[in-house]
């Protein structure tokens, strides 16, 4: 719009205006401009810097990181019940008591016995005599004696007279028939005959009758069981620490008793001096030696396996054990296994890694669950590409190993 008059224009820093007198001509405005001070726009541009540098390095250190494959390959296994023998140790150990003696308590009745001995006969006559068994031989003393067999004297040939001797017993019981030699001399009163005299060698065993006291079997027996309880305790400390090292026993150890007596049982005393010697004996073994016998033994039969196959580990299960005693032996039975794995060799793995270089992570996994000989695999770390460098892929596989096992586990 146009106005006709006079006018004027006025100036500031922002606008332009054209004042008429009385009206406006025109109007235009112009809007201030924003100025941002020098240390923000400095820091903008260091902080683009720094993120340009940060993920250059992050990009850098995903391509030079390892990646770890853990495989686990493809197995075999092989069972077998393996028995084998072994000679165990067999160890022993002593507790001796002290001596103990003791009153005998046993009572015997014993009845009166006849000496006997030999007796000597003279025959004055120029005939031969004979005296049967069983005749009694009467002398001057009281006793009197009787043949035990017939004997037959020579006859005499004065001045010398024929001779014999013969076995008899005294007829009275009791001491008192045990007499000295030439006690019984004299004539003999022999049944009927004439002529003859008798002399003799010594009587003995003549006994009167008494009761006695013996050894009975529980004056023993009773000092045994008192102390058998404390001696096997200490027996059995003792073996247990002469048990070897790693070792155990193959059976409950065995105890018994040995007994000495100055007076046996039935022997007349009226004491009796006891000594007891307890002897505990054990056969140990090592289970691990045994184990290794077994696993040797498995090997020895299943060591043939498919090519590409290593042995893995093998597990030897103790299921028994059985002794013998002559000679001591012992048999131990395992139940056997053993495990080879599929062993990839250095071509397989470089094949593998180069093929798995660059790969996402699922489709590595793929490639590796597919593969010859793998059975299951793992990568770490976990959803990462792998990298492309197939240097930087590191395989790992279970480490060979022998296992056993013992006992009921």
């Amino acid at each position: 719009m146009y106005v006709q008059g006079k006018h004027r224009t006025a100036h500031s820093n922002h606008s332009t205006m054209t004042i008429v007198e009385g009206s406006i001509v025109t109007s235009t405005i112009v809007p201030p401009r924003k100025r941002f001070p020098v240390p923000f726009l400095l820091l903008c541009f260091v902080l683009t810097a720094a993120s340009l540098v940060g993920f250059a390095i992050f990009a850098n250190l995903q391509a030079h990181q390892q990646t770890t494959v853990f495989l686990q390959p493809l197995q075999q296994q092989r069972t077998a019940t393996i028995t084998v023998s072994s000679l165990p140790h067999v160890t022993s150990a002593d507790t001796l008591t002290a001596s103990r003696t003791v009153q005998a308590t046993g009572h015997q009745y014993q009845a009166a016995t006849r000496a006997s001995g030999t007796l000597l006969f003279y025959n004055q006559e120029p005939y031969a005599q004979t005296l049967p068994a069983g005749v009694i031989i009467s002398i001057s003393t009281p006793l009197q004696a009787t043949l035990t067999g017939s004997v037959v004297i020579p006859a005499g040939q004065p001045p010398v007279a024929g001779e014999a001797s013969a076995l008899a017993s005294i007829v009275q019981t009791g001491a008192s028939g045990n007499v000295a030699a030439s006690t019984l001399h004299g004539a003999c009163w022999c049944g009927g005959t004439s002529g003859i005299s008798v002399s003799n060698l010594a009587f003995h065993g003549g006994q009167d009758a008494a009761t006695r006291t013996i050894v009975q079997e529980s004056d023993i027996t009773t000092v045994v069981a008192e102390g058998r309880a404390h001696r096997l305790q200490t027996a059995l400390r003792h073996l247990q620490q002469q048990v070897p090292a790693r070792e155990q026993l193959a059976a409950p150890p065995t105890c018994a008793d040995q007994v000495q007596v100055d007076h046996p049982v039935g022997s007349v005393a009226t004491q009796v001096s006891i000594a007891i010697t307890t002897t505990c004996r054990a056969v140990t073994f090592a289970l691990h030696g045994i184990q290794q016998q077994a696993i040797a033994a498995f090997l020895t039969q299943f060591g043939h396996v498919p090519p590409a196959y290593r042995l893995s580990h093998v597990v030897a299960r103790f299921l028994s054990l059985r002794s013998q005693n002559t000679p001591v032996t012992l048999r131990a039975t395992f139940d056997t296994v053993g495990t080879w794995l599929y062993q990839m060799s250095s071509q397989e793995c470089h094949a593998l890694r180069e093929k798995l270089a660059g790969k996402p992570y699922e489709q590595a996994l793929q490639i590796l669950t597919t593969h010859n000989g793998i059975a299951t695999a793992t990568i770490e770390p976990v959803g990462q590409p792998l990298p492309e460098d197939s240097a930087l892929i590191l395989l790992r596989f279970p480490a060979p190993s022998t296992e056993t096992e013992d006992g009921n586990t």
